[in-house]
């Protein structure tokens, strides 16, 4: 065998002892040893031959002599012992990612649970003028309940939502553990046993690499969190190293945040870059895109008709949209444009949306009418626009706002400011 078969072989033996319950000093002997193997640099068997083995850290006289029958016969008698005490289907469990000896383990060797029980009482009820009144009769009796003929529960999603593990993962473990019996004997106590006991090895996990050193000959200790190699086992599927960012690297979540973040460091031919000039192409290269993405109806919410349309945007809609219901009982007809998109611009949407509008009100909940300068500078709007805008914090009041254009429709005011 090489030195990769070895590793494989000591990382299976750590992971089978683990199983078992056995001495964790133990298991991580096995374990540590396989990350040895796993790292060296020239050929198991050139270590072997020039007895260089048991000077390698963590390889101790035992490990070097089952490592070396290893290497030599393709086989060892101490792990064909260990594999079979553990059922072969217990072992397949183990090849799934982010499954592990501990949860299937905690599981499995769980205490057992008995059978639902029911305890009831018995009273006398009196009502009177005083009330109602109880007379307990007897004790209380206790009665096991036969759930064998009741509907379960949804064992999956129950666990998935609470141990947020993947619903393929808890079905191994629960296969591996051979407790489903539990299950229906008692549901609501097999999935608080199961959701503690996985979630249990969870917090474990977190710990696995943290390390103690004695100092000296006192009990002194010092505390090693995670290896270089070991935290970057943990994090390297969710980080991006940065240049053009004031952060070091980025964490993302999701595919589509990686590849956001990785757009960001690079130009447009894909290389890597952190130059000024590679950035403002690539924002200008965004700006083109926005500019040339057709939005559709999405643009903005259009109802109504008349010669007077009300713009606004945001949580100002729904006092808009009441208020123009409000003037149309008067008689004062208006048309509510609520834009979604503001920038970038679309003079031909909005051309199109203000067809036969004569008068504009543009309605906004700021100080100092940012979206009516805006729309000014930006479109040909219709007539003489006009403003209503004021600030908060109290949100704009459908009633105000019915009485501003019904007053602006009636006298053509250029600017209706708010009291």
């Amino acid at each position: 065998m090489n030195k990769d078969q070895v590793a494989e072989v000591l990382q299976e033996i750590g992971t089978l002892l683990e199983l078992q319950g056995e001495n964790p000093f133990k298991t991580r002997a096995y374990l540590n040893a396989a990350r040895t193997i796993g790292r060296l640099e020239e050929p198991l068997e050139a270590v072997i031959a020039a007895g260089r083995l048991g000077a390698l850290p963590g390889i101790g006289a035992a490990l070097r002599d089952r490592i070396t029958e290893l290497a030599a016969t393709g086989r060892l008698a101490y792990y064909e012992e260990l594999k079979a005490a553990v059922p072969a289907g217990l072992r397949a469990l183990l090849e799934i990612p982010g499954l592990g000896p501990r949860k299937i383990k905690a599981l499995r060797d769980a205490p057992p649970l008995p059978k639902t029980r029911l305890q009831w009482r018995k009273a006398d009820i009196a009502i009177g003028k005083g009330g109602v009144e109880a007379t307990e009769r007897g004790g209380a009796q206790t009665v096991v309940l036969d759930e064998t003929d009741i509907e379960l529960p949804d064992l999956l999603t129950q666990l998935q939502d609470r141990t947020q593990l993947t619903r393929r993962t808890i079905c191994r473990i629960l296969t591996g553990c051979g407790r489903l019996d539990d299950f229906k004997r008692n549901p609501q106590a097999f999935i608080e046993l199961a959701a503690e006991a996985i979630n249990r090895c969870k917090r474990l996990a977190i710990v696995d690499g943290i390390k103690y050193q004695r100092l000296g000959d006192e009990y002194y200790y010092a505390q090693e969190l995670f290896e270089q190699e070991e935290l970057t086992g943990y994090i390297k599927n969710m980080l991006t190293e940065t240049s053009k960012s004031v952060f070091e690297s980025v964490v993302y979540d999701s595919g589509t945040e990686a590849a956001f973040a990785d757009g960001l460091e690079k130009n447009e031919a894909g290389t890597p870059s952190s130059g000024a000039r590679d950035h403002i192409v690539q924002l200008n290269k965004r700006a083109r895109k926005l500019a040339l993405h057709d939005y559709g109806d999405m643009w903005a919410d259009i109802e109504g008709d008349g010669e007077l349309a009300v713009l606004t945007f945001g949580s100002s809609t729904g006092p808009v949209r009441e208020a123009i219901v409000r003037a149309a009982a008067t008689g004062v007809r208006a048309k509510l444009v609520a834009m979604r998109l503001i920038a970038p611009a679309l003079p031909e949407k909005l051309d199109e949306a203000l067809a036969g509008v004569k008068h504009v009100l543009v309605v906004e909940q700021n100080h100092g009418a940012q979206l009516y300068r805006y729309l000014r500078s930006m479109y040909d709007l219709p007539g003489r626009p006009a403003s209503f805008h004021r600030p908060g914090p109290l949100p704009l009041r459908p009633a105000e706002l019915a009485t501003a254009i019904i007053d602006w429709q009636r006298a053509e005011q250029p600017v209706a400011e708010a009291a």
